[in-house]
């Protein structure tokens, strides 16, 4: 793909059943879109280009929305998401996220990494309307 510069200032992406690696990997890789301001991604895959995603995110110089829905990442992928767009003032997050745990607290865990990674940003709100949590089991022999 060429890279694409745009004005563009709000992106809604619904996404089902792609090759989300192959297909979304490139194309975030090739946006740049400094004055959008408003961005929603709503995903039901196993699999998600996190750091293109994330590096996606640092040319959005204007994003102040982003409503990431029923994505499976790590919680740490979670918080770079959020980490690395300062203009940040509405974080919306539902979906699950991709971790090897093996206590009841999952969805406390990131809630309470999200609230400790923005503390020092007073502007920002955070809503997390639900966490659903993949685990992971791995047998011996296997």
């Amino acid at each position: 793909m060429f890279p694409c510069t745009s004005n563009l200032r709000s992106l809604n992406l619904f996404l089902f059943s792609l090759p989300t690696s192959t297909v979304l990997g490139p194309l975030f890789d090739s946006l740049t879109l400094p004055a959008m301001t408003d961005l929603s991604i709503h995903l039901q895959s196993d699999t998600f280009p996190s750091a293109a995603f994330v590096q996606f995110l640092s040319r959005c110089e204007s994003l102040e929305r982003l409503q990431m829905k029923e994505m499976s990442l790590t919680k740490d992928e979670v918080i770079e998401c959020v980490a690395v767009v300062p203009t940040l003032h509405r974080f919306l997050f539902r979906g699950m996220y991709a971790q090897m745990l093996t206590h009841s607290s999952e969805g406390a865990e990131l809630y309470d990494a999200l609230h400790q990674a923005v503390a020092e940003r007073p502007n920002l709100v955070v809503w997390i309307e639900s966490i659903g949590v993949q685990k992971f089991v791995f047998a011996k022999g296997s």
